[in-house]
């Protein structure tokens, strides 16, 4: 596959290696350096493991502390709802617009998961936060 569009100013640039791993590049002088995350082809897209944020610190020192921003860099050229993401505390506000709009919107109901109170999406009994991770 070849590589997805990178930031305005050329700094970083993410892609595939092959259909199981992607990879986020970012400028350090002259020479790029690489972090590879696994994942696999899906029916719909791509699930992406980014694994936890105690693992990132086991990743070379100019990842560490950055986890946030690389994963918000990455999604944002391997977009949800195609991307899926696996790891702890990897969507935000963006991220849940989305998967709310491709489901159509929110219903009047609440979620039917026992004490859930978010509104459930469209034509579905669950909230966006249990259809993603498939809790239910």
């Amino acid at each position: 596959m070849s590589a997805a569009p990178a930031s305005n100013d050329g700094s970083w640039r993410v892609g595939h290696v092959g259909d199981h791993a992607i990879y986020y590049e970012e400028r350090a002088g002259d020479a790029w350096r690489r972090l590879e995350l696994e994942c696999e082809p899906t029916d719909s897209g791509y699930t992406i493991y980014v694994g936890t944020t105690a693992q990132w610190e086991d990743e070379p020192a100019w990842v560490q502390g950055r986890r946030v921003e690389i994963i918000r860099r990455i999604k944002s050229v391997l977009k949800v709802p195609r991307y899926e993401y696996v790891g702890d505390d990897i969507l935000h506000d963006d991220d849940w617009a989305t998967l709310i709009e491709e489901a159509g919107g929110l219903s009047d109901e609440e979620c039917v998961l026992d004490g859930c109170k978010e509104r459930a999406l469209k034509n579905r009994m669950v909230c966006v936060q249990h259809i993603w991770h498939d809790e239910w």
